[in-house]
């Protein structure tokens, strides 16, 4: 069938495909002219009709497709603007995750820090506890110290000053060793004493001459020890350490002490009242031998005026031979040199006595070297010019 159409018109036309809503389209002239050239137009009209049906199908495929392009299409802003939201939607995520992060931190820090300071505690509580055990084994050394001291085992108390020093430096402890010795005036001597005996075994010099200083000045305000012989131990035992230059100060507490109780035991002599030189002549024979031979040094300018017949009773009051035999021996000395021409008198005194120690020395068994010091003496008698009297 010949279509000869010189006009436009419009076609509507509706159909349903697999779901997709009616569609109007415009169809012009030039269409319709297009699908009736030639080779179309011998086509029947079914035929063009499906072509047609089917290029609509295909434009409409390709509206659709480009409508669906064209949604999807953004402009170059609308990136933009979507590339910025994504930074922030970034940046605000970063932001909690930060946050999340440093709260996580926080905490954690809380909790170390928690049980750092648990531990510190424990580390102090257990520094407390060691040093309320090394106070404890300190106070328990120096209650033994004390207490063998007075009871004057040297050995166990010089053990305990050592541990003690251990703990504490020993110029805490001299000051507790003088108030012990001095808690009472009973038996105060006999601590001072064991005091004495004490330090002179302490190993130290410098340990020494801390306690001396401090005794020496308690010894001194008493006369009940500055007038007796633990004044005479005191000072012959300070003067093994302090005669070195470092100790100049400490060389007069010395001779102060040491020849005020000479001066004491000198007059002694002389009153006849020997009993505390006899005592330490017993007690301490080894220190006695260090002085015996200036305690009955007299001096020269009373020398004429003493009572030489009781003076002469000295030696034999002394509990060992060699002692006495060295008394007589100093006083023979101080007659050859101060009474070259009155002597004879004395010389009998001093032959009287010797006669009495001649007797004592009998009683010793097996003294031999006592037996030639009585010999010398008796030889020295005749070191005397009789004939010039």
């Amino acid at each position: 069938m010949n279509f000869n159409i010189q006009f436009c018109f419009k076609l509507w036309i509706f159909y349903s495909i697999s779901g997709i809503s009616t569609c109007m389209l415009d169809v012009t002239k030039d269409m319709l002219n297009s699908l009736m050239i030639s080779k179309q137009s011998e086509l029947s009209c079914e035929d063009l009709w499906s072509n047609i049906l089917s290029q609509i199908s295909s434009t409409h495929q390709n509206l659709t497709d480009c409508q669906k392009h064209e949604q999807n299409f953004q402009s170059p802003i609308t990136n933009f603007n979507s590339c910025q939201q994504l930074v922030e939607d970034v940046k605000n995520n970063t932001f909690l995750e930060h946050e999340n992060l440093i709260a996580k931190i926080n905490s954690k820090l809380v909790e170390t820090k928690q049980k750092v300071e648990k531990e510190q505690q424990k580390t102090i509580n257990s520094q407390r506890d060691i040093e309320n055990i090394r106070k404890e084994i300190q106070t328990f050394y120096h209650d033994l110290l004390l207490l063998n001291i007075d009871l004057g085992d040297v050995r166990q108390a010089i053990k305990y000053y050592r541990l003690f020093k251990l703990y504490q430096n020993a110029s805490k402890l001299v000051n507790s060793l003088i108030q012990s010795a001095y808690r009472d005036k009973k038996h105060e001597n006999k601590r001072l004493e064991n005091l004495l005996a004490f330090v002179r075994n302490l190993a130290s010099s410098s340990d020494k001459v801390l306690l001396y200083r401090l005794i020496q000045g308690e010894i001194m305000k008493r006369t009940t020890q500055n007038l007796s012989y633990l004044a005479m131990i005191a000072s012959l035992d300070m003067a093994k350490v302090v005669f070195k230059k470092e100790y100049k100060e400490d060389q007069k507490l010395y001779l102060k002490m040491f020849e005020q109780i000479l001066r004491r035991w000198r007059f002694q002599i002389l009153s006849g009242n020997y009993k505390d030189i006899v005592d330490f002549a017993i007690r301490y024979p080894l220190y006695f031998e260090m002085v015996e031979s200036r305690i009955p040094t007299i001096n020269s300018k009373i020398w004429p005026q003493i009572s030489f017949n009781q003076f002469t009773t000295y030696p034999n009051q002394l509990p060992l031979l060699k002692q006495r035999l060295e008394a007589f021996r100093i006083i023979m000395l101080q007659i050859k040199q101060r009474n070259k021409i009155n002597f004879a008198n004395r010389l009998s005194m001093l032959a009287k006595q010797i006669s009495i120690c001649e007797t004592f020395m009998k009683n010793q068994k097996n003294d031999q070297s006592g037996q030639e010091l009585l010999l010398k003496l008796k030889i020295q008698f005749s070191d005397f010019d009789f004939e010039k009297l």
